[in-house]
């Protein structure tokens, strides 16, 4: 369907070009290029702008769940428009060239339009709150115990689309925080905001979260970094093109402030799942940047007010959920490869700056931060875990590879596996 869609809108587009010859089609052009490059400058903005005004519920509530889709097409819609006016008013009579060279410059310039246009717009819509196989297009999909990108588009225009304009801020559209820093794949927030539990919230406000602490661990001599105590084996985690995790690379712990305020919708709980949060790494000698989500979440399990225990992102649509009305520090943990560098955490699109000058609280081995979350300090404040934990045969990561139906959401027991329909308290 979504490929369909994208082919009517560049064969359409390019038609139009046609039609209006090949001067007129390259203005246009020219107006949809520099309406792509607001669009994604004041992106971020005015996304925040509408989910702080965005009503929490009644008629108007849709307003949020589209906050990112509204705040891409809206600037981009508006400046094009603007822009065709002011080129019509500069330049209003058309130039004319031999038919068939008028022709083909003008579909050619039509079919880029189109590309940009429906790029957009398939980013945007992948913002929105559809399931994540919507449209028959699921870009990213759990392959083992981590997801994994999986398919594109037959004109793959999200991807052709962000990685122009990517490019072009940091050349001629460069700013002094470039789209390709911040958002290194423009389109990937659209590959993974949809992965809800069970159609739950894809958005949060900025108030909904913050920052707390950060930790890092190492890998002692043999060690292995995917494996703690309470595991039989390591955890099989990939990054997102399928590739293992180089072996030299550490994990990078941040610890979120959730408030009460990032609860579903009618209900007393917060859910997530791997794809709603996400870590952009860079390598500051070569300039690369990758997209990293979470392979395990340091949390309270259930019946523990304060203590914590280590659970791992290792099985489809796997969701984790927090009940209760006061905030809630969670842990998320990353695999970064050596080389790279944390600078910013997205918690369903929601950026926080990871800076060189916070505090980081180190780990010279895996089995120090296991220490850390049995004694309870690696979260400030927690104590010890409840007698017991850790002794049940039956390991949670035996759930590894179950095949649930798709949008259960397990959260956490006091006990080595995840059984349905559990919340941390």
């Amino acid at each position: 369907m979504m490929n369909l869609i994208v082919i009517v809108i560049v064969l359409a587009m390019a038609y139009v070009g046609v039609l209006h010859k090949f001067f007129s089609s390259l203005l246009h052009m020219a107006c949809v290029v520099v309406a792509g490059a607001i669009a994604f400058a004041f992106w971020e903005p005015i996304s925040y702008l509408i989910l702080e005004k965005a009503p929490s519920r009644g008629f108007f509530e849709f307003i949020e769940y589209a906050a990112w889709a509204i705040g891409l097409v809206l600037p981009f819609a508006v400046s094009l428009a603007l822009l065709r006016v002011a080129t019509d008013k500069l330049v209003p009579a058309n130039a004319v060239a031999a038919n068939v060279p008028d022709a083909i410059g003008g579909g050619i310039s039509g079919a880029i339009s189109g590309i940009i246009t429906a790029g957009i717009l398939v980013t945007a819509v992948g913002t929105m709150q559809f399931k994540s196989d919507s449209f028959g297009y699921k870009p990213v999909r759990y392959t083992g115990a981590s997801l994994q990108r999986s398919s594109k588009l037959v004109l793959p225009v999200d991807q052709l689309v962000g990685k122009f304009y990517a490019k072009a801020s940091e050349a001629s559209f460069a700013t002094s925080t470039p789209l390709a820093k911040w958002r290194p794949d423009p389109w990937h927030a659209a590959e993974v905001m949809r992965i809800t539990e069970k159609g739950g919230r894809n958005t949060a406000k900025p108030k909904d979260f913050s920052l707390s602490a950060r930790y890092r661990v190492e890998a002692a001599d043999g060690e292995n970094l995917l494996q703690d105590r309470w595991a039989n084996m390591p955890h099989a985690a990939t990054m997102l093109d399928g590739s293992p995790y180089p072996k030299d690379s550490r994990i990078e712990g941040v610890i979120l402030k959730l408030e009460s305020s990032l609860r579903e919708r009618g209900a007393s709980f917060i859910a997530l799942t791997e794809g709603q949060v996400w870590m952009v790494a860079e390598n500051p000698t070569t300039g690369e940047r990758l997209n990293l989500h979470p392979v395990a979440i340091v949390a309270n399990p259930k019946g523990a007010e304060s203590s914590i225990a280590r659970f791992l992102f290792d099985s489809p649509n796997f969701a984790i959920s927090s009940a209760g009305t006061a905030s809630r520090p969670w842990g998320f943990e990353f695999v970064v490869p050596n080389g790279f560098e944390p600078i910013a955490i997205y918690l369903r699109n929601v950026r926080r700056l990871l800076e060189p000058n916070q505090p980081v609280t180190e780990f010279a081995s895996v089995a120090s931060r296991d220490d850390a979350i049995t004694d309870g300090s690696l979260i400030d404040g927690a104590e010890k875990i409840p007698d017991g934990y850790g002794e049940i045969p039956d390991d949670r990561r035996n759930n590894a590879n179950n095949n649930d139906d798709e949008y259960d959401i397990k959260g956490i027991a006091a006990r080595n596996r995840l059984p349905n329909r559990r919340t941390i308290q």
